[in-house]
């Protein structure tokens, strides 16, 4: 499937859960009614770029990020008619936009944990480079130098003495 016809198939989809679910009432369908709700205004505002956007030179930057936030907005938009529920709007809302950068950045994420990864097993291999360098100077410390205020301890071993006469 074409990437840039993924949320016109959405929308699709979505628009159709949710003439199945109000049916042609005039009174709970929001698309039918006198006024319409803001979830409806809002994915009316978020189709008519995404249309436009679609329709553009989609190698401009400015333009892709155009598409899928739209994109992103109107599918929002559907879900939270269609669910009627806040809580359920912003979880579906977190894991859209996360969707979204994922696939919109996905070389620049990709790139950018490569080298939170190399920097990470860089500073490692340092961190233990350091410690052995400090745990052996210890221990050479520990096990060639006296400490400074030690006296010599007297000799211990036995004299023998002179017999006596």
């Amino acid at each position: 499937m074409n990437p840039l016809k993924a949320y016109i198939v959405v929308m699709t989809f979505q628009l159709t859960f949710i003439g199945i679910k109000y049916g042609v009432s005039n009174t709970t369908n929001p698309f039918q009614q006198s006024t319409p709700s803001p979830a409806v205004s809002l994915f009316l505002a978020a189709l008519f770029p995404h249309v436009i956007a679609s329709m553009l030179d989609m190698t401009n930057k400015t333009i892709i990020i155009t598409f899928h936030v739209s994109g992103v907005v109107g599918c929002e938009a559907l879900l939270h008619i269609f669910l009627c529920n806040f809580f359920w709007y912003c979880i579906t809302n977190l894991f859209l936009l996360l969707l979204v950068l994922s696939f919109c950045f996905f070389d620049y994420i990709s790139h950018m944990l490569l080298r939170l990864f190399n920097y990470a097993s860089h500073l490692r291999h340092s961190l233990l480079d350091y410690v052995s360098h400090l745990l052996d100077r210890l221990f050479n410390r520990i096990t060639t130098a006296a400490p400074s205020n030690a006296r010599p301890m007297p000799n211990m071993e036995p004299h023998p003495h002179p017999a006596p006469v």
